[in-house]
């Protein structure tokens, strides 16, 4: 199965991004009101996230899962449209500086048989994606 949480990268300048307010209403303490909806929007997608994880779980499906949390650019960091920050690195979303292209990836699953969970600094690209996830199935 494969599921993806597209809401996170639906707002924009014409649309802004909508979020329930009993989430929104978690994270009074940012200020800007368009991160404090977009705080709202990644709320509700990590409630998601944890009902996938537990409907597998329930069926003793979770031991031939995958999970695949990965970013495909850096932050906006033009005040008009996101808001973002990559620092402290240089650059952002649509450049080839560090800040557009040095992001975060999770990959869980038991299927990695792992001792224990590692980090990796190393340069890897979405090709890399295929032999890793290939192996594991």
């Amino acid at each position: 199965m494969f599921f993806a949480h597209l809401a996170a990268h639906a707002g924009n300048s014409y649309q802004q991004s909508q979020a329930p307010p009993d989430l929104v209403s978690q994270f009074k303490y940012i200020p800007n009101l368009g991160r404090r909806i977009h705080g709202g929007v990644i709320k509700a997608m990590d409630i998601s996230v944890g009902r996938v994880f537990k409907a597998l779980h329930d069926r003793d499906m979770l031991e031939n899962t995958i999970f695949l949390f990965i970013s495909d650019n850096g932050g906006e960091v033009d005040p008009m449209r996101g808001h973002g920050s990559n620092y402290p690195l240089r650059g952002n979303k649509m450049t080839y500086w560090e800040g557009g292209i040095h992001l975060p990836a999770v990959i869980w699953s038991p299927l990695l048989n792992l001792d224990k969970p590692r980090i990796s600094h190393q340069l890897m690209h979405a090709s890399d994606w295929l032999p890793t996830l290939y192996t594991l199935i």
